[in-house]
């Protein structure tokens, strides 16, 4: 296994390597000597070095998406962080938080906590992606917010491949969602709607 300089890795990518003693006492060796620092539980990372500032920890979506991939989660940014991503809200969460398909939990990671809570699967929707980020920041801000303005600064902001992942998930959305969607599908999927 070869990761890059300040990519997370967790636990149980190394479990193939050995009996879980031997990989806990290698670990444990390694982040004595400065080889790799543990992140969080169960979380290390072979730290990044900047000349001016020292080691650089990892991003927490880095984090986060290592613990996704140890835990078979699905996982997304928050909405309202992501409304900020696309420009449609300037209030900035005070920690990270993501919706998961796992358990709830809170991950410290030094002085930072990093928030997951658990989302029903239709707030999961095409996770992981630019849609997926679109349709969280639409669902936090909730159909008091959203207008077909909105939808508008969401399209120039996504790709068309994207856009139309999106709208292609209409049926799977809220009603008041859906109808904004709507004059963006095309007939075969109204057909289908």
């Amino acid at each position: 296994m070869t990761r890059a300089q300040g990519e997370p890795f967790t636990v149980a990518e190394l479990r193939e390597l050995g009996p879980r003693g031997a990989v806990d006492h290698a670990l444990a060796y390694l982040t004595r000597e400065d080889v790799i620092t543990n992140v969080t539980r169960g979380i290390y990372v072979r730290p990044k070095i900047n000349p001016l500032v020292g080691q650089v920890p990892p991003s927490a979506e880095s984090i986060v998406r290592a613990w996704a991939a140890a835990s078979q989660s699905v996982v997304e940014i928050h909405g309202s962080e992501a409304a900020r991503q696309f420009g449609l809200t300037t209030q900035m969460p005070m920690r990270p938080i993501y919706a998961t398909s796992g358990r709830s939990r809170t991950m410290q990671v030094g002085a930072l906590k990093i928030e997951m809570r658990h989302a029903a699967p239709s707030r999961l929707l095409f996770a992981g992606t630019r849609a997926g980020r679109a349709y969280a920041a639409l669902r936090y801000l909730g159909s008091g917010e959203v207008n077909a303005s909105t939808i508008e600064a969401i399209k120039e902001k996504l790709a068309p491949e994207e856009f139309a992942r999106l709208v292609s998930g209409r049926r799977l959305m809220p009603a008041w969602l859906s109808e904004l969607l709507r004059p963006y599908a095309t007939e075969s999927q109204l057909a289908h709607a």
